[in-house]
């Protein structure tokens, strides 16, 4: 039955511990962990026949409501992490629901030190049903790998390649169901000034290859170039990208180009307390406009007051977004959002808070069909906390409202995911 099923890393796991044990080594490179958790992914919104039909309704509004998503699960881990300043890890894990298992490993090894360092990473994942009816890519095992190398070239400049590679194999097909694989690369380089600024620049290709079909085999382009250092009396970073996408047929809807700018800066300004700004910019080109691929330009700003005292970090600030269509097809997409962004950071010993929540308006300029303009609240809440020694209480939770001024047009989606484990 699949539900005794390990993944091999775990067997692995269980002969380093079995040699650790006849070698005397201390035992305490070997960890389990183990607990319960929590998964809830859950959507509402409202539907209006009127607004549909354009005439009159009994039934003037429903709410309709899913559960994507529901799980109560039981979780196992095993971790060998001898005491060498992390210079390897393994790690298998076995998770469990009511109705699917999901087997996964994890692989980490680094050697040298910061100038000149080899990193490599792997990580397999498998997931199964084992009780009820199979949904189209349901099951799935997925194996991702990456190497790095970083070295110090000259004073000041260092480099560094990065391969990586990902396999992705479902069980089970569909209309839109597809195996494919990724292969990477990235160049970096890296100067450091006498000041300690840094300023980069890099350059990458990917490639998917899908052997179902190969017009669905694409390959990207990237490059960057970066700056991260001190600008007035503050900090400041700023990158610009570009990126070319092109799919292995010709004039393919989906080939694009983008552009894309980023940039923040923080100064202080009294005691405890700094002025951030951050900048945003987006441009989308695809090469054939159609209805479903539209050009675009986004652009972002905000600017927030900055609390730091110990532990605890607050942020309050207003943000604007706007979006523009290039499209011949329609520009209905076309909106600015305006919103109070408030943040808390709260990090020390044993526990970890980060809360987020964005409250505003959003306007769209020209009047869809079928949706209207809104206020929203989107929040999030990530935190840890270690309850005892080795028990800890893991939570994710995110919500997001929308009051249309359609009202049938309200939504609602809230996720959850909790998990306490006890680590021995």
């Amino acid at each position: 039955m699949h539900i005794f099923k390990f993944s091999a890393l775990v067997y692995i796991l269980l002969i380093f511990l079995l040699v650790d044990m006849a070698s005397g080594e201390e035992s305490g490179a070997f960890t389990f962990r183990a607990g319960l958790g929590y998964d809830f992914v859950s959507q509402e919104y409202f539907i209006d026949s009127v607004r549909l039909s354009g005439g009159d309704s009994l039934l003037e509004l429903s709410l309709l409501e899913k559960d994507y998503l529901d799980d109560k699960k039981a979780l196992l881990f095993l971790r060998y992490q001898p005491d060498l300043k992390g210079q390897y890890i393994l790690e298998g894990g076995w998770e469990q629901t009511t109705e699917l298992f999901r087997a996964s490993g994890r692989g980490f090894l680094a050697l040298g030190d910061n100038n000149n360092q080899l990193q490599a990473e792997f990580i397999a994942d498998t997931k199964k049903r084992y009780r009820g009816e199979i949904e189209e890519g349901e099951e799935m095992t997925i194996l991702d790998g990456t190497i790095k190398l970083k070295r110090q070239l000259f004073e000041g400049l260092s480099g560094r390649i990065r391969l990586s590679g990902e396999s992705v194999n479902f069980d089970t097909s569909g209309l839109y169901i597809y195996n494919y694989s990724r292969l990477g690369g990235d160049l970096d380089f890296n100067f450091i000034t006498g000041g300690y600024n840094s300023i980069y620049a890099k350059f990458g290709l990917e490639k998917r290859i899908v052997p179902d079909t190969v017009q669905l085999d694409y390959n990207i382009i990237r490059g960057g170039l970066g700056y991260l250092g001190s600008f007035l009396t503050g900090l400041a970073s700023a990158e610009i990208t570009v990126e070319s996408k092109k799919y292995n047929q010709l004039e393919n809807p989906d080939d694009y180009f983008l552009t894309s700018f980023q940039a923040d800066l923080k100064l202080p300004m009294v005691k405890s307390f700094s002025l951030i700004g951050n900048l945003d910019l987006e441009n989308y080109d695809f090469d054939e406009d159609n209805y479903i691929n539209e050009d675009y330009r986004q652009a972002h700003f905000g600017l927030h007051g900055g609390w730091q005292n110990g532990d605890l970090s607050l942020s309050l600030g207003p943000e604007i977004e706007f979006l523009a269509i290039k499209s011949e097809f329609k520009n209905d997409d076309d909106y600015f959002e305006f919103y109070i962004h408030a943040g808390l950071d709260y990090f020390r010993e044993g526990i970890f808070i980060f809360l987020d929540n964005q409250v505003g308006h959003r306007k769209y300029r020209n009047n869809p069909l079928f949706y209207s303009n809104f206020i929203f609240d989107r929040l999030s809440l990530i935190g840890s906390l270690t309850i005892f020694e080795d028990l800890n209480a893991d939570l994710l939770l995110s919500g997001e409202w929308e009051w249309h001024s359609v009202e049938s047009d309200n939504s609602r989606l809230y996720l959850l995911s909790l998990n306490l484990t006890y680590t021995f």
